[in-house]
């Protein structure tokens, strides 16, 4: 995985200014895609595990916009989380691999079973909650 200033310099990633609300909005769809994930893998798995991710990514444009940020890029936003110690090394690795593995069931219909979808939103969920009290704490930071 790339360092974040590399998506920087290449244009995937740029400075703006804050968006609280908007911030705001990316986190209530975040949450509302993780609630869908969990209830649709039973029925649907791969699209079940495709708002799962999505939920993540969405989450950390949340983050971006409170940090100040735009982003271009999935892989800026996964290598975005290596700034923060809370998120290990495996951690976002992890994503990274989830990130190729939606890539391949959006783009090339590779298929996702039950119990891959069902691991991985597992995992994408933890590391939702995660992510979602840096957010936070992060928001309440710039609104103070």
């Amino acid at each position: 995985m790339m360092d974040f200033e590399y998506f920087i310099k290449k244009g995937n990633v740029f400075r703006r200014e804050k968006d609280l609300q908007l911030a705001q909005s990316l986190i209530e769809d975040a949450i509302d895609r993780i609630k869908t994930a969990k209830e649709d893998v039973s029925r649907k798995p791969k699209y079940a595990f495709e708002n799962a991710y999505e939920a993540i990514i969405v989450l950390i444009d949340a983050l971006f916009y409170i940090e100040g940020y735009k982003s271009y890029s999935h892989e800026a936003n996964i290598s975005f989380l290596s700034r923060f110690s809370k998120f290990t090394t495996v951690e976002i690795e992890n994503l990274d691999r989830l990130r190729k593995k939606r890539h391949g069931s959006k783009y090339y219909a590779e298929k996702i079973n039950y119990e891959e979808a069902k691991e991985s939103i597992e995992y994408l969920d933890k590391l939702f909650e995660k992510i979602l009290i840096l957010v936070k704490i992060k928001k309440q930071k710039v609104a103070e």
